[in-house]
């Protein structure tokens, strides 16, 4: 959890919000969850809100079908650039905008869940690079 909130965090000085949604996630992680891997999928998708780099819905549709990952834009149909499947798109959108640390996902998206959240910060987080600790944090699937 420390190399993530570094990666994401460090553009963030001084932030409270940010802050505080480090700090309930570092207590989360102190409980011994059986479920650690939805704490840094939590942590992830609630700083995505109060760091500037939440997707914008350019659908005219009520509800959006496809995540376009390259331009943060949800979108109605898949484009050339790189989009996420209705399924995955769904999930995504959900835990973001939940405001809450306790949330279910399905234990066979829960890596697909989390390989799209650090593809989209890779896209948007000025040099956020490659984790050191994926394999680590890949072990909590």
């Amino acid at each position: 959890m420390h190399e993530l909130a570094w990666r994401v965090l460090r553009d963030t000085p001084g932030n409270l919000e940010v802050f505080e949604i480090l700090n309930q996630h570092l207590k989360l992680l102190n409980l011994k969850n059986e479920n650690a891997i939805l704490t840094h999928i939590s942590f992830l998708a609630a700083i995505i809100g109060c760091s500037g780099i939440q997707p914008l819905n350019t659908s005219e549709a009520k509800s959006t079908v496809f995540l376009n990952i390259k331009q943060g834009v949800y979108q109605e149909a898949p484009c050339a650039e790189l989009f996420v499947s209705k399924e995955d798109t769904m999930w995504f959108e959900k835990i973001i905008q939940q405001h809450s640390n306790v949330f279910e996902i399905p234990k066979a998206l829960r890596k697909t869940v989390f390989n799209t959240l650090l593809e989209y910060y890779s896209w948007h987080v000025p040099a956020f690079g490659k984790l050191q600790s994926l394999d680590i944090i890949r072990e909590l699937f």
